[in-house]
């Protein structure tokens, strides 16, 4: 694949990324880009939500918000993620 450290067998993301992380979410990135390393997307894709949604109750999102787009919404708006990511972030919801 085109993307480096995709589908090339080599980890999209190290322990270098998720240093200052919770345990359970690095784990559960560092699960994740294991499972994309060898072409498991799906796999992947549940784990990296699943980190996502740790983090959705670490900050308190409100629970009017019920989708995973909303709640990556109410993220950017209160400030927990960066504004250059909401183009990245709306690509995924």
């Amino acid at each position: 694949m085109s993307a480096a450290g995709v589908g090339d067998g080599e980890s999209p993301i190290t322990t270098a990324h998720t240093a200052g992380l919770p345990p359970t979410i690095a784990a559960d990135l560092l699960e994740a880009a294991a499972c994309c390393s060898f072409g498991a997307y799906r796999a992947a894709g549940l784990l990296s939500r699943r980190a996502v949604e740790q983090v959705v109750v670490l900050r308190r999102v409100p629970v009017e918000a019920k989708t995973l787009g909303q709640k990556v919404a109410w993220l950017l708006r209160s400030g927990h993620l960066p504004a250059a990511m909401a183009a990245d972030a709306r690509t995924v919801t």
